[in-house]
């Protein structure tokens, strides 16, 4: 048994011979406790419960079976003077041997405290995750998940539109790709978006193989051809833009170097604010570095200042 945030597992290796029946190295069940002393109890019929859903699929592809695992002996059943509550242990039954279904497994991921998500990173993955189960299905089990499931999904992406929740609100998404295609005047999202949204959908079945809810990863290197060279995606300012820029009150006058950099004013402010913008115009380095300078990092150069590194 493991531990899952606070609840109970657990993990069943099936036998090689029936493996690449279920297209599985084990079973994971939930005990749906994070008691051990209830999880020890429920332990046997989880147990016995995945060994007949193995048995049932060697029964089907025709290979030898223990019949006592499909269907108990005589002997073997309740003795009646004792008083089973049947629907409870029914009911309770079926809850330990429901699967982790996709949109569970996708929220656990999100969720796992051990990830420290941005805010930005968090609703990247929240968009990936409601695509994923719009597209696949929420109720779809999360062992189950095909490399034509995801073949589907990027084929989906290729033609959903640029802010399909804004332009089709009451449209799927799969909907609103297919009015795209039809239509053929719909701006669609980028091949570099498409692809973000698939490296997300791989990275959480990534953590599906590490948790072994998943044999293997079946969206790895899945993704669209991007007609864009990288070294294209981003165009230098044009004077107009640059003009703009240093136009800013920061640079002809502002309130304060503060909260009123923007606001037209008196003040001239030469804090990093000022100096940034300007350090990138004249030197072309990237802003990390320029974020990193320090004081000490400025020297003197026939009548110039120049910082360490500075090719110009």
């Amino acid at each position: 048994m493991l531990r899952r945030g606070q609840k109970l597992y657990y993990r069943h290796s099936i036998p090689v011979d029936a493996q690449r029946l279920l297209n599985r190295l084990e079973i994971w069940r939930s005990l749906r406790t994070d008691s051990l002393a209830v999880a020890m109890r429920r332990l046997p019929g989880v147990m016995a419960r995945i060994e007949m859903e193995i048995e049932h699929v060697r029964a089907m592809a025709g290979l030898p079976v223990d019949a006592m695992l499909i269907r108990p002996l005589d002997d073997d059943l309740a003795d009646d003077r004792i008083s089973i509550p049947v629907v409870s242990l029914a009911t309770e039954r079926g809850q330990l041997d429901t699967p982790l279904t996709l949109a569970e497994a996708y929220r656990n991921y999100i969720d796992d405290p051990t990830r420290a998500w941005t805010a930005n990173r968090r609703e990247a993955y929240e968009t990936s995750r409601k695509l994923a189960v719009a597209l696949i299905g929420e109720a779809v089990p999360v062992a189950s998940i095909s490399r034509a499931h995801c073949r589907d999904m990027l084929d989906v992406l290729r033609f959903l539109p640029a802010n399909a929740g804004k332009l089709f609100p009451k449209l799927s998404p799969r909907e609103a790709t297919d009015r795209a295609r039809l239509r053929g005047d719909i701006k669609v999202i980028s091949a570099a978006n498409a692809n973000s949204l698939m490296s997300n959908m791989s990275s959480f079945l990534n953590w599906a193989v590490n948790e072994e809810l998943l044999a293997r990863n079946p969206a790895r290197g899945l993704r669209l051809p991007d007609p864009i060279n990288k070294q294209d995606k981003r165009s230098p300012f044009d004077r107009d833009q640059l003009h703009a820029i240093f136009n800013a009150p920061l640079y002809r006058g502002c309130v304060d170097g503060a909260r009123g950099y923007n606001k037209v004013g008196t003040q001239r402010p030469r804090n990093a604010r000022f100096w940034v913008s300007l350090i990138a115009l004249f030197t072309g380095a990237r802003l990390g570095e320029i974020c990193q300078l320090d004081a000490t990092d400025i020297r003197p150069d026939d009548g110039r200042a120049r910082f360490c590194g500075d090719r110009a």
